[in-house]
């Protein structure tokens, strides 16, 4: 279902439900879920960010709008900068790259796990948009230190 044999384990409905939290060490205490990410972050960095037009960015007044495009587009271009970080050799001793790599790499992670329907129409859901609009200001919190 999602690539491998591990990460088949992680229905959408099962993922937001999961306890996929970092250990102190910042790697994920579930490895079938650390599986499931990294085929995630894989199939993401292989897809095209889509284009948006101020148009309609000015038509995501409803916020399930915006979240329905930030849950669908923000992971494309995330997947894509991890990519080309893991290009650069020796990227891991350069603490630049690290720390980047590894926002990245978290809110790729929160925005990936947070929904739990299958439906893109979920995001009418009131209580999904504000789990979401927590997990958006999470990643702005880390964007921002």
């Amino acid at each position: 279902l999602w690539g491998s044999a591990g990460a088949s384990r992680w229905p959408a409905r099962q993922r937001a439900a999961s306890t996929a939290s970092m250990d102190d060490g910042g790697s994920m205490q579930d490895p079938g879920l650390e599986e499931f990410l990294t085929d995630e972050v894989q199939k993401f960095s292989q897809m095209q960010a889509r284009p948006c037009s101020l148009q309609e960015v000015l038509n995501m007044l409803e916020p399930w709008r915006a979240a329905k495009f930030i849950y669908n587009e923000v992971p494309v271009r995330y997947a894509e900068r991890m990519r080309l970080i893991e290009a650069i050799p020796q990227w891991k001793d350069v603490p630049e790259l690290l720390e980047v790599h590894t926002r990245h790499e978290q809110t790729f992670r929160d925005i990936r796990l947070v929904k739990t329907f299958p439906k893109k129409s979920s995001f009418s859901s009131p209580e999904l948009v504000e789990t979401f609009t927590e997990v958006v200001r999470a990643a702005l919190s880390r964007e921002e230190e």
